[in-house]
């Protein structure tokens, strides 16, 4: 009798990926009060939400280019013979979403995407609130030395 393995996908969001999602919140909203607190690090806010921004596009750009890498990859090995073996990592990768999976090239493609998706959500809210943090610090500071050189001239 011949068993039949069907694919059955995993969650997408498990305990690991909350974890990861609101840690990078906090983390950045314990920056955002140390910062705000201390008088003399005030005008690096801005600076220091761009630095957050920079962090976080830093995960995204991984996350564009490594499915262009993939999708290239396999190409390449499809043509060359037409047959593909995964590596120990896309193993993983797809042990990582699917339960029963059997090693062909469609799993390790939805698995690779699911796990771009998931990096893409879990780096959405800490890019949006420190995107409107840096405008916002960026406004500020603009106005503030709008008033500061408009004072000057009323004083002289």
């Amino acid at each position: 009798m011949r068993k039949n393995h069907q694919t059955i996908m995993k969650p997408f969001f498990n305990w690991i990926s909350y974890l990861c999602l609101f840690g990078l919140l906090v983390c950045i909203i314990i920056s955002h009060i140390v910062v705000a607190t201390n008088e003399s690090f005030k005008p690096k806010l801005g600076a220091m939400f761009i630095g957050w921004l920079v962090v976080v596009m830093i995960g995204y750009l991984y996350v564009l280019f490594s499915r262009r890498y993939h999708r290239r990859k396999w190409a390449k090995a499809l043509r060359k013979n037409s047959q593909y073996k995964i590596n120990k990592f896309e193993a993983k990768l797809i042990d990582r979403f699917y339960e029963n999976a059997t090693y062909d090239l469609d799993s390790v493609q939805y698995a690779t995407i699911r796990l771009n998706i998931l990096i893409s959500i879990i780096l959405l809210p800490a890019f949006i609130y420190a995107l409107s943090c840096a405008i916002a610090y960026g406004v500020i500071e603009s106005n503030q030395a709008a008033i500061n050189s408009s004072t000057q001239l009323f004083i002289f």
